[in-house]
């Protein structure tokens, strides 16, 4: 009987395991394409001390410890979005954030602790 309700839990699992897996897949292509449609249209070599893939607040969190390292390294941010702001562009309006503001944001700005900011307060 035990066994029989392990099943369903085990599928779940591995069915969410799987969806992960092919997100990570469809990130490593678009950054790929991107870079290879970038090479494509520019005959220009553009050199950096970091080239960021993508936006979201883990890449602009890093951005900005770089920044506040050393304020004249030099950063290519490449994301296949025109503007910054990760997977908050693409939830509804109503969007809050799940945790307390506190645990989001950058060093240089960080959220107002007493709030919950609402996605549209996110990408300002």
């Amino acid at each position: 009987m035990a066994l029989q309700q392990q099943q369903p839990h085990l599928q779940h699992h591995q069915q969410q395991q799987q969806r992960h897996q092919h997100q990570h897949r469809q990130r490593q292509q678009q950054q790929h394409t991107l870079i290879n449609t970038a090479t494509a249209e520019c005959n220009t070599i553009l050199e950096c001390d970091y080239l960021v893939l993508g936006t979201s607040i883990p890449e602009l969190a890093f951005v900005d410890a770089m920044l506040m390292k050393d304020k004249r390294c030099s950063i290519i941010l490449a994301d296949p979005d025109r503007h910054a702001g990760g997977l908050w562009k693409h939830t509804p309006p109503y969007s809050k954030l799940g945790l307390p503001s506190a645990l989001y944001g950058v060093g240089s700005l960080p959220l107002d602790s007493s709030e919950s900011p609402s996605r549209d307060d996110l990408l300002g």
